[in-house]
C-alpha cells in the first residue's frame, strides 16, 4: 500500500497494545519482520482521560501507560527527539 500512495518508509515498528501478552514479548522480537519495540501497560489514567474527554497529552509522567511509551519511543531512538 505504501508503494501505491508512493510513501517511503525507512523505519517499521511493531508496538503491543495493553492486552497483548508480556509472555509472547521474546517471541515477537524473534519472529516479526519488523523490530517490536514493546508493549503499552495497562493505566486506569487512560481510561479515565478517554471517558471524560481529557487529553491524553496531559497524562501525568509517572503513570504507567506514559512510561511504557517512553520506554518505547527510547528504545526506537525518539525520545530525545520529543524531550520526553
Amino acid at each position: 500500500m505504501a508503494k501505491e500512495v508512493k510513501i517511503d518508509f525507512r523505519n517499521l515498528y511493531v508496538i503491543g497494545g495493553f492486552r497483548f501478552p508480556e509472555s509472547l514479548e521474546s517471541q515477537a522480537e524473534k519472529v516479526l519482520p519488523f523490530k517490536f519495540l514493546g508493549r503499552i501497560a495497562y493505566d486506569e489514567n487512560v481510561e479515565e482521560y478517554v471517558l471524560t474527554g481529557k487529553s491524553l497529552l496531559t497524562l501525568p509522567s509517572n503513570t504507567p501507560a506514559y512510561l511504557s511509551v517512553k520506554r518505547i519511543l527510547e528504545k526506537a531512538g525518539y525520545a530525545k527527539a520529543v524531550n520526553l
